[in-house]
């Protein structure tokens, strides 16, 4: 995002949060085939609990999960203390705890407020005309959560196409890459290098800090055909109650000659959408 872009879309900024500027940081080798004995052996007991139609004896627990009865007591006892299982005293059995029950809830929660965000970006396409889309972070990756097409609208299909990589080129990822920790914005950094996209992509790590030091002082990012040719983006951050970053939304427009008008029009309609999403949390 260029200063002169940004001072044409809002003359209103927010304070900086100070600059982010990424160390080098050693890439994660990640190898999906190695798993932890103990974990493993701690979810057979808990699989095996919560299949039985009754409370279950500690030697039961053990005999059915192939373990010896000491290194089962251990394991159980983790297991209690976290509320995933809970232990009659006399008599001794086991059965399963409250969490997850409890977790069940959160993930029922948060499909509430998938559906919520998908209503919020269906008004926000309507009224802006531009297809609409939150993302977020997971690990290193930018994934697109909810998808609204507007009717004429840019299409995801495509732009999805490599969007896990694409933080510093997308306005959905820098909105959420400004406000991360150093540490944060090197690990994605270190995990994907700065691939690119179209000639207008950021390729260097100082061009990628002086975007974000823009994006923390005007509050929005902007995607000036860095990603997909002819594609243009404005995002805001999403925040929960206590103001840490946890995604964005934004909506796509053409490259075109009215390109900076609708980005002013874009930037307070994105804004009320973030922000109704903010309250979500």
């Amino acid at each position: 995002m260029t200063s002169e872009m940004a001072q044409v879309v809002v003359q209103d900024s927010v304070p900086a949060h100070g600059p982010a500027s990424p160390p080098g940081a050693p890439r994660e080798k990640e190898d999906a085939s190695v798993t932890i004995q103990s974990v493993d052996r701690a979810l057979s007991i808990l699989e095996y609990i919560a299949s039985a139609r009754e409370p279950r004896r500690l030697q039961d627990v053990a005999a059915a999960v192939g373990l010896k009865t000491p290194t089962c007591y251990h394991l159980l006892n983790s297991l209690v203390k976290r509320d995933f299982v809970r232990r009659n005293a006399h008599p001794k059995f086991y059965y399963l705890g409250p969490k997850l029950a409890e977790l069940a809830h959160r993930e029922s929660a948060a499909f509430d407020i998938r559906r919520g965000v998908r209503s919020v970006l269906k008004d926000l396409a309507r009224d802006s005309q531009a297809s609409a889309a939150m993302a977020s972070l997971t690990r290193t990756h930018l994934e697109l959560s909810v998808e609204v097409e507007a009717p004429g609208g840019l299409s995801f299909d495509g732009y999805r196409d490599d969007i896990r990589r694409a933080c510093h080129a997308t306005a959905l990822g820098k909105a959420i890459l400004a406000w991360l920790p150093e540490a944060e914005i090197a690990r994605v950094v270190a995990e994907h290098g700065l691939p690119v996209f179209t000639e207008r992509t950021i390729d260097s790590l100082g061009e990628l800090i002086e975007s974000l030091r823009l994006v923390r002082r005007h509050g929005f990012a902007v995607e000036d055909g860095e990603y997909r040719p002819g594609v243009s983006a404005l995002a805001l951050a999403i925040r929960d109650p206590w103001g840490a970053v946890v995604g964005s939304i934004g909506c796509l427009i053409p490259r075109d000659s009215d390109e900076m008008a609708r980005l002013r029009d874009l930037h307070r309609q994105v804004d009320a959408a973030a922000r109704s999403v903010s309250a979500m949390f």
